[in-house]
């Protein structure tokens, strides 16, 4: 939608006041917002026309204007500008993935609880998973004499890793009879397949050598069926009740926990308007969302859900620079558990 200077600096200036107080925007309060500002009347008969566009909306007669869906929507694509992200935030969400468990979905809960905290939003992720995913590879490192630590790497980008209580005879043999049969029998095989019946059929195909690691493949077949799960989860419950009527945040969770609503976002955008999605429950709220990828491959989506009155041009960059560190922290650490 093409907009003249002016119509484009009244939109801006309605929807930024309306984001710091939440109320209809009147004439007089532009006049003395606007750089070179026009007269009253002549704002007023602006306002007018973005209304007709379908920018604004004004609750009544006497009422000032507010933006609707749309005028967020253009104001987003085409004249908001965002702002740097200061180091404190920075700081804040660098600490979050370098202290967070060694596993992707701790990294990714670590990095959305990060978001809601800064910003008292709902922060959200959503992880990708192939339907053809295997076990990449998967390690065995005795710790003492009665615990070992456990890891494995998918092929879908996920890792995970759990440190369990084992009672092993010759350290050295057990991790290399492990390593063995991962090689053997346990490299490439579906995710799908670690189930506890894929358990109970793999324990029976074990030699009598291999019988002294059911424990540790009891713990790998968990593990990786909870853990190597696709999906999406919302954080910051109370955020949600706190911004939304209880009926709504009631259907929000029930939404996220039926469907996966990221999956409709488009890849391409940071921020998607619940008016462009499918979900009667989304309506007057946004997504704004950036992709994160291990080793250049996409693994999934995470960002904040609000009501369309957000502060996009601070939730934006910090959202794409969580998303970023997420890539390089999900790579490395998937490329150190391989090595």
């Amino acid at each position: 939608m093409e907009l003249t200077p002016r119509k484009k600096a009244i939109l801006e200036a309605v929807v930024n006041s309306y984001v710091l107080t939440g109320e209809p925007v009147g004439s007089k309060a532009l006049a003395s917002a606007i750089e070179n500002s026009p007269s009253s009347a002549t704002i007023r008969n602006e306002m007018n026309e973005l209304c007709s566009l379908g920018l604004l909306f004004q609750p009544h007669v006497s009422a000032g204007r507010v933006p609707t869906s749309l005028g967020f929507k253009v104001y987003v694509s085409s004249i908001m500008q965002t702002s740097g992200l200061d180091e404190r935030t920075k700081r804040y969400l660098d600490n979050a993935l370098n202290f967070a468990a060694c596993d992707s979905s701790s990294v990714l809960s670590a990095a959305a609880k990060a978001l809601n905290r800064i910003f008292g939003l709902p922060a959200v992720y959503s992880f990708i998973s192939d339907e053809g995913a295997y076990l990449k590879t998967s390690k065995l490192f005795m710790l003492s004499k009665k615990t070992a630590a456990i890891l494995a790497v998918s092929s879908d980008g996920g890792f995970i890793s759990r440190v369990i209580r084992i009672s092993a005879g010759n350290k050295g043999h057990t991790e290399l009879l492990y390593r063995k049969l991962v090689e053997e029998k346990l490299k490439n095989k579906m995710l799908s397949e670690f189930s506890k019946a894929g358990l109970q059929n793999f324990i029976a195909s074990l030699n009598s050598d291999e019988i002294s690691l059911i424990p540790v493949l009891s713990e790998l077949f968990d593990m990786i069926a909870s853990g190597f799960c696709a999906g999406t989860e919302i954080f910051g419950t109370e955020s949600l009740y706190n911004l939304f009527p209880e009926n709504e945040a009631v259907e929000i969770q029930r939404l996220f926990s039926a469907t996966d609503p990221l999956d409709a976002v488009n890849s391409k955008s940071n921020v998607v308007f619940g008016s462009d999605m499918p979900f009667k429950a989304l309506y007057n709220k946004a997504f704004v969302v950036a992709d994160y990828y291990t080793d250049n491959k996409h693994c999934g989506k995470i960002g904040i859900l609000g009501p369309d009155r957000m502060s996009y041009g601070q939730i934006i960059p910090a959202v794409r620079y969580a998303a970023e560190n997420l890539s390089g922290v999900l790579s490395i650490a998937a490329r150190d558990m391989e090595e």
